[in-house]
């Protein structure tokens, strides 16, 4: 992934990455896990990185927050993938999360996002797909179908199909949180902690906030609350020019041919995932191909 450089200070970057962490915590006498998310630098590092709008990039930071939350029992290699496939002029979104807290995505047509998200994105297909070490890292995916829109909303109707457990999905401006319960939580404590969510803050600045997280004076609020540990979390792809070399070498001798004598070049190959852009020479596609 080739990184480019947020228009702000290093200062400024260090300690917007130093706060991006997923928090979680167990209260109700351990019967509820509680994940709590900030959104500013994944927004930030997405809208640059992509070269989206501020409307685009907060949506898709939406999509990162839901494949992290989803993410956060997992372990070793294991990941999980989203996948939103819709009829309508947004066409759908993409994004993964693996268990070190590493995002990756993209919305298909960012170019035509609009208000409401629903009538953009419309009737289609919401899947997640689990690559798990029980199962050998096979892909298990589950689907949905329905009208698509607000990814919070889109992700509880999923676990209340799929997976038949109640799930409260929060989708800020500047937060992200989920609220789960455990198999013997007791309805009361569960529709309390509910309640309580629904009066917090949810598009409250971090950056004017002195504690870790913004929400320190008000998690009291969740009966029997206790932090069990936080990871950082970032947008993060694995690609790389060696990669994409490999691609291009797997291509049919027609194709190869093709390349070296009619470019254009550089020729450049962009990653869907995180928009970096690999430039390839005449002379370097030629080392590349010699040995086919």
């Amino acid at each position: 992934m080739v990184f480019k450089a947020l228009p702000v200070s290093e200062v400024v970057f260090q300690k917007m990455k130093a706060q991006s962490q997923l928090f979680r915590y167990l209260c109700y006498d351990d019967r509820i896990e509680f994940h709590l998310l900030p959104l500013f630098y994944l927004r930030d590092r997405i809208r640059v990185q992509h070269e989206y709008s501020e409307e685009a990039a907060r949506y898709l930071s939406h999509a990162f927050a839901a494949a992290l939350l989803l993410s956060s029992h997992l372990k070793n290699q294991e990941k999980i993938k989203i996948t939103v496939q819709v009829s309508g002029e947004g066409e759908g979104w993409l994004a993964e999360a693996n268990a070190y807290g590493e995002a990756r995505g993209y919305l298909f047509r960012p170019e035509t996002i609009r208000k409401p998200y629903d009538q953009w994105l419309g009737e289609g297909y919401l899947s997640v797909t689990r690559f798990l070490e029980a199962q050998g890292f096979h892909p298990v995916t589950s689907t949905i179908q329905g009208k698509m829109g607000d990814i919070a909303s889109d992700l509880e109707h999923f676990f209340s199909l799929s997976d038949q457990i109640d799930s409260k999905i929060v989708m800020g401006s500047e937060w992200a949180a989920l609220l789960r319960p455990l198999p013997d939580c007791p309805r009361p404590s569960w529709l309390e902690a509910l309640d309580i969510l629904r009066g917090w803050n949810w598009d409250l600045d971090p950056g004017r906030q002195t504690e870790t997280s913004p929400f320190h004076s008000q998690l009291s609020e969740l009966t029997g609350i206790r932090f069990l540990d936080s990871y950082r979390v970032e947008f993060y792809c694995p690609c790389n020019k060696d990669r994409f070399g490999a691609y291009l070498r797997s291509l049919p001798a027609e194709d190869r041919n093709d390349m070296v004598e009619n470019g254009p070049f550089p020729l450049e190959i962009r990653c869907h995932y995180c928009n970096s852009v690999y430039p390839f020479t005449r002379e370097e596609l030629d080392a590349l191909f010699c040995s086919v």
